[in-house]
C-alpha cells in the first residue's frame, strides 16, 4: 500500500461499518457508532412484525431487492443462497411447470417436508409470483416462529409480502424493468453417436452375455463406409443436437406506484417468455396484480388486493422424449427433410424416436388464475389493532391436446414401418375454489417504562373445493377440427369433485424487559374435515425464551 492512502475499514455487529484514512499515522483512535437503524429494525412473523432485536425464534429477512438481483424466471430458484439453511432441489425444469422443492433445515420427514408458504398471510405456491413484485420475504426456521400456524407449519413457513403503494403526494411513479437471456445446456453426457460403434459395442454386449451378435461385420463396415455419403440411408444422429435448442427466456415487467395521504396503490403488469430447450414446450404468462389501500380516517384503514394469471403452455411430453431417449439408437433418421419421421435403420426392428414422441402433441394447455383480497384495519384505542380479510382464489387447468401419431419410416428400406392412427383427442377441464377468512386482534403496551407486553388472538377459517372433468376420444376426423364431437372412438372419461374445510383458533404473547429478557409463547388449535369426527383438532403450542447479554451494563 503506497504511504499515505492506506483506507482502513472496521464493521462490528450492531454498528455502523467506517472507512479510515490510515495516513502516516501508527495509531489510530476508533469509535464506532451504533446503527439505530438495525436496531429498530422489524421483521415479518406470524399475524404481525416485531422487531429484529427482540425476537426469540429463528426468522431471517430477505428484501425483494436482493431477489431482483438474479435474473430468473422462477423466484423460488431466487431463494438458493441468499440465506443459511433454505436448500432449493429443481427436480424438473420444464418450462411452465417447474415448481422447486424448498426445504428448511434439511429434510425432516419421510411424507411432505415442504415449508409452507404464505403471499400476503394466504397459503400459494412462490413460483405462482413473479420475483419483481416480491417486497420482503420472512423465513421461519424454527418452532418458536412457526407454531402459531398449527399443523401445516411442521416444516417452517415462509412469508412473502408483496409491493404495495406509497404517499407520493400524489406523483405517479413510473417503473419498467426487463431482461432476455439464452438457456443452453451446459453438461451432458456422452453418446455414441456413430452408428457402426454402436453397434460393434451391441455385438460386444451379446457376447459378453454368451447370445448371438446383432450385426454381421460387412453389415457394420459397409455403414461405416456410406454414412459419409449418404447420411439418410446410414445416419448417424447426435440426439443431443437433435433434441437441444438454445433458447430464449424474456421477462417484461412495467409497474405503477403512487398515493398520498389517502389513498396508495401499486399496479404491475408482469409478461414471461420462455421458449424451452426441446421443441414444442415454450410457456408464456401474464401475471397482473393490483394493491391498494385507503385510509379513511384516523382509526380504520381499508384496501383491496387483486391478482389475476394466465399462462400457456405447448403440449410437448418431455418425460416422454427423456424416456425413449434412453432406449433409441443413432441409426435412424429423426426428421426428414420432407418432414416425415424415421425410425430405426439398422435391421433390428422399430426403434424408439425422441422428437416423434416430442412433437406428436398439438394443442395447448392453459392456467388461469384469479385471487382477491379485501381487509380491513381497525385501531379503536391505543396499542390495540384489529385485522379482518376475506380472500378468494379461483383457478383453472384446461387441456385441448391431440396425439397426431404420424407414421414412421426406414428411410434406407423405404418402407413405412409403423402406419400411425387416426388422431386421438383428449381434453381437460379442471377447478378449484377456494376461500379464507382471518380475523385477529392484537394489543401492546409498555408498564412503568421497563415492562413491553404484546397479546395477539385471532380466528381462521378456509374452505376450498375442487372438481374435474376430462375424455379421450380416437378417430378424428382432421386436425383441423381439434374438438371431441370431430371423434367417434370414446376410450375413456372420468371426472369428480372434492372439498375440505378447516378451522383454526390462534395467540400469541410477548413479554420483554427492557429489552433484556424475553419470552413468547405461541397456541393454535387446528380443526380439519380431512379427519373423522372426533378427531379432528389438534393443539400445537410453543415457548422461546432468549436474553439479550448485550444489554447488560
Amino acid at each position: 500500500i503506497p504511504t499515505g492512502k492506506g483506507m482502513l475499514e472496521v464493521s462490528y455487529i450492531g454498528y455502523n461499518t467506517q472507512e479510515v484514512k490510515v495516513g502516516n499515522q501508527s495509531t489510530l483512535a476508533i469509535q464506532l457508532v451504533e446503527d439505530t437503524q438495525a436496531l429498530s429494525e422489524v421483521v415479518v412473523v406470524g399475524y404481525g412484525v416485531q422487531r429484529k432485536v427482540t425476537t426469540t425464534g429463528a426468522v431471517t429477512k430477505l428484501e425483494g431487492d436482493e431477489i431482483n438481483k438474479m435474473t430468473v424466471v422462477n423466484a423460488t430458484k431466487a431463494l438458493q443462497g441468499l440465506s443459511p439453511g433454505i436448500t432449493v432441489v429443481d427436480r424438473g425444469g420444464a418450462p411452465g411447470s417447474d415448481d422447486p422443492e424448498i426445504y428448511l433445515r434439511g429434510v425432516g420427514t419421510t411424507g411432505n417436508a415442504k415449508p409452507l408458504v404464505l403471499v400476503d398471510g394466504i397459503e400459494m405456491s412462490l413460483s405462482q409470483i413473479p420475483s419483481s413484485e416480491i417486497e420482503n420475504i420472512s423465513v421461519l426456521k424454527d418452532a418458536a416462529s412457526a407454531a402459531i400456524y398449527g399443523s401445516r407449519a411442521s416444516n417452517g413457513v415462509i412469508l412473502i409480502t408483496t409491493k404495495t403503494g406509497e404517499n407520493t403526494n400524489g406523483k405517479i411513479e413510473l417503473e419498467y424493468s426487463g431482461s432476455v437471456g439464452w438457456n443452453g445446456a451446459t453438461k451432458l453426457p456422452e453418446l455414441v453417436s456413430n452408428t457402426a460403434d454402436y453397434m460393434d459395442l451391441c455385438n460386444q454386449v451379446a457376447r459378453n452375455s454368451q447370445r448371438g451378435e446383432l450385426y454381421r461385420d460387412d453389415f457394420i463396415n459397409l455403414w461405416r463406409e456410406q454414412s459419409k455419403v449418404d447420411p439418410i440411408k446410414y445416419p448417424n444422429t447426435d440426439w443431443w443436437d437433435v433434441l437441444l435448442n438454445t433458447n430464449m427466456v424474456q421477462t417484461h415487467q412495467i409497474s405503477l406506484r403512487g398515493g398520498n395521504n389517502k389513498v396508495s396503490s401499486y399496479t404491475s403488469v408482469n409478461f414471461q417468455n420462455n421458449d424451452g430447450l426441446m421443441n414444442n414446450t415454450s410457456y408464456k404468462v401474464v401475471n397482473l396484480r393490483t394493491n391498494t389501500d385507503f385510509i379513511v380516517n384516523d382509526w380504520l384503514k381499508v384496501g383491496v388486493n387483486v391478482s389475476g394469471m394466465l399462462g400457456v403452455n405447448d403440449a410437448g411430453n418431455i418425460n416422454g422424449a427423456l424416456e425413449w431417449f434412453y432406449s433409441t439408437t443413432p441409426g435412424m433418421v429423426p426428421r426428414h427433410p420432407d418432414g416425415r419421421y424415421g425410425t430405426g435403420q439398422t435391421g433390428t426392428g422399430d426403434k424408439n424416436n425422441p422428437l416423434w414422441i416430442l412433437e406428436a402433441l398439438q394443442g395447448e394447455k392453459n392456467k388461469r388464475r384469479f385471487t382477491g383480497k379485501v381487509f380491513a384495519v381497525l385501531t379503536p384505542m391505543k396499542g390495540l389493532v384489529i385485522n379482518a380479510s376475506y380472500f378468494r382464489d379461483l383457478y383453472n387447468y384446461k387441456e385441448n391436446i391431440v396425439d397426431t401419431d404420424s407414421p414412421r419410416w426406414d428411410f434406407r428400406l423405404d418402407q413405412q414401418i409403423t402406419t400411425g392412427r387416426q388422431g386421438i383427442i383428449t381434453n381437460m377441464d379442471s377447478n378449484s375454489d377456494r376461500y379464507v377468512i382471518d380475523l385477529f386482534a392484537t394489543y401492546n403496551t409498555t408498564i412503568a417504562k421497563k415492562h413491553n407486553v404484546g397479546v395477539l388472538v385471532g380466528y381462521n377459517q378456509e374452505y376450498c373445493k375442487s372438481w374435474w372433468f376430462n375424455a379421450r376420444k380416437a378417430g378424428l376426423i382432421s386436425l383441423s377440427t381439434p374438438v371431441l364431437t370431430a371423434a367417434s372412438d370414446l376410450q375413456s372419461s372420468d371426472g369428480g369433485k372434492d372439498d375440505y374445510a378447516m378451522r383454526s383458533y390462534f395467540g400469541r404473547i410477548n413479554y420483554d424487559y427492557a429489552g433484556k429478557y424475553l419470552f413468547e409463547a405461541n397456541v393454535r388449535m387446528d380443526g380439519s374435515s380431512r379427519f373423522a369426527p372426533g378427531n379432528r383438532w389438534g393443539t400445537f403450542p410453543s415457548f422461546s425464551a432468549a436474553w439479550r447479554i448485550s444489554e447488560e451494563a
